[in-house]
């Protein structure tokens, strides 16, 4: 059984992994084996600089309607896990697949859980790490997001002795916090009545970050609760879109069109960072530019395409976008960072649109539909994500693109945007 309560160094990190879904099929268990040791790269990287490592995962480890058929019952992705050679201790949140049934009450979620809970641990506790306490929640009902009375009371009596200025940090499963449509908007997900209970209990604390899955997409949000801010970080799956990508070996991504990855949480006296690291991408790589002149010629001819569009036609050829347009996805995008588009020594205006992604598009939108002969699985609405634009002056202009993280930390590539070919 893994979970419980630690306490370990004052310089510590958090590997933050989720949406794992592993059932034996797919290449799953190869990518997966691949993707371990790029995070075993990277824990001994942070054990060198004298940090303690520890795994956190978000819920969804296997398929529990499944493990009958499967194999991969708790206790064997335990075993697996351990053979991996994840950074422990190890935590997990319990997601909706991780249950053996439908659990639409608190009753039938007790009963699901039972297997879960017997290899992984209870399904809400706490632990702390120097300063640093870490909650884990269950916010899944079936369908729904929902807290239950008996864990919220439980919250309520863990953090009466915590001080204010302590950081916290918690996991879930699903999202309680969402962008609408990539907007700046923001929506609270799931029971209302349950998730601002919570949010009224964390309303004193000053240091709060939230963490879940569920999604298989990145977004981060920031909101004020109270006099407070609190971050709200959803991290894409490891598993992309439930590894169909990996079926036909294709680049491995979320419905976003993010590269599948796990995030880098450093907690030390000082400051609190996080960084999105890819498995399939160099680390220090954080962010894909397209050429929107590319993306118009590629899908105006590519064959795959237009079949694609003769029964999906709302997935379109990129006619909105300005000439000259160069796009760019910041893969751990966060309100607090800057990205900035520099022709020559001219700062170009940057945007925010919200756009078919071309990656997903071109790979396993194409793949699911014209590939398989089966124009349902495309999906009716395309899938789109966040972009940042500039429109150059010209078509073979020479660009600077720098993201800037919160933390100072700044990424920079340079580019012709008439070299710059789709690349999917």
């Amino acid at each position: 059984m893994m979970g419980g309560g630690e306490t370990v160094s004052a310089k510590h990190a958090a590997i933050v992994l989720t949406d794992l879904h592993l059932n034996g099929t797919r290449n799953d268990l190869e990518y997966f084996h691949m993707y371990c040791s790029t995070i075993r790269h990277h824990a001994d990287s942070l054990e060198k600089l004298g940090y303690s490592v520890h795994t956190l995962s978000l819920g969804d480890i296997g398929e529990g309607l499944n493990w009958d058929k499967t194999g991969l019952t708790p206790d064997s992705l335990l075993k697996l896990i351990t053979k991996e050679g994840l950074p422990t201790p190890f935590h997990t949140a319990i997601g909706n697949h991780d249950f053996t049934a439908d659990c639409e009450t608190d009753s039938t979620a007790t009963s699901a859980a039972r297997a879960f809970e017997k290899s992984f641990g209870k399904r809400f506790y706490s632990f702390d790490i120097e300063n640093a306490h870490y909650i884990v929640l269950d916010n899944i009902r079936g369908r729904k997001q929902r807290f239950s009375d008996e864990e919220l009371d439980w919250l309520e009596q863990d953090l009466s002795n915590i001080d204010h200025h302590a950081m916290l940090l918690i996991s879930m499963h699903a999202p309680i916090h969402s962008y609408i449509k990539g907007t700046r908007k923001i929506k609270v997900n799931g029971d209302l009545e349950s998730t601002n209970r919570l949010l009224r209990i964390l309303q004193p604390f000053s240091k709060v970050m939230l963490l879940s899955g569920h999604t298989h997409r990145n977004g981060l949000v920031r909101v004020r609760n109270g006099a407070n801010e609190l971050v709200d970080l959803n991290l894409v799956s490891t598993s992309g879109t439930l590894w169909w990508n990996t079926e036909y070996r294709q680049p491995n991504l979320g419905h976003d069109g993010n590269p599948v990855g796990f995030e880098i949480i450093t907690i030390d006296e000082a400051e609190t960072k996080w960084q999105f690291i890819p498995y399939e991408y160099p680390a220090d790589q954080a962010f894909k530019i397209w050429s929107g002149n590319q993306l118009k010629e590629y899908f105006s001819k590519n064959s795959d395409v237009q079949k694609l569009l003769a029964h999906l036609p709302k997935w379109g050829k990129y006619e909105s976008l300005p000439d000259n347009a160069v796009l760019v996805q910041v893969w751990g995008w966060d309100p607090a960072g800057e990205l900035t588009i520099l022709e020559g020594n001219e700062k170009l205006p940057v945007t925010e649109i919200y756009e078919v992604h071309p990656d997903y598009y071109a790979t396993t939108a194409v793949q699911k539909s014209v590939g398989m002969n089966d124009f349902r699985k495309a999906l009716g609405e395309p899938r789109k994500a966040r972009f940042l634009m500039g429109v150059a002056s010209s078509p073979d202009a020479k660009l600077t693109i720098t993201w800037t993280n919160p933390f100072g930390k700044s990424t920079q590539s340079q580019i012709q945007l008439d070299k710059t070919k789709f690349n999917n």
